[in-house]
């Protein structure tokens, strides 16, 4: 929220990424199946139903508490450079706050990061008990 309101918000390649997502009511629903279906020594992705952009979430997200994030985009590659200068600056001054950008946050802001839920449906019976509409909408009235 402070870098929003400080104005130095900056989507990575426009926030395109894709990610699944994970309600933690349907977390806790698929352990639960998983103790009385799943099978020993077995792992399983418990996602909602669906992939978003890393836009569309966290823009969502972020409404949900009346922020508006900015459409400000700047390329991968040069905010890879820029992590990495910043990180090598910390290091050398041996500074102990965080930089104000990491080639980690590029990193995860820059890729799709989509799993297949495929084997959880199948195997123990899994389908989300929220959506993320559902838990959105949540979080929006939670926080007014």
């Amino acid at each position: 929220a402070d870098m929003v309101k400080a104005g130095k918000f900056t989507w990575i390649d426009g926030g395109r990424a894709r990610t699944s997502t994970i309600h933690i009511d349907n977390l806790v629903h698929a352990i639960e199946l998983s103790l009385t279906k799943g099978r020993g020594g077995e792992a399983y992705f418990i996602l909602d139903d669906g992939e978003i952009s890393m836009k569309a979430m966290i823009s969502a997200m972020a409404d949900t508490i009346g922020l508006k994030l900015p459409d400000k985009s700047a390329p991968s590659w040069l905010l890879d450079g820029v992590a990495a200068l910043c990180e090598s600056i910390w290091r050398l001054f041996n500074l102990k706050s965080e930089p104000p950008i990491t080639r980690h946050v590029v990193m995860v802001m820059k890729c799709d990061c989509v799993l297949d839920g495929s084997k959880a449906h199948g195997e123990l019976g899994y389908t989300p008990v929220v959506s993320r509409e559902q838990a959105l909408a949540a979080m929006k009235a939670a926080n007014r």
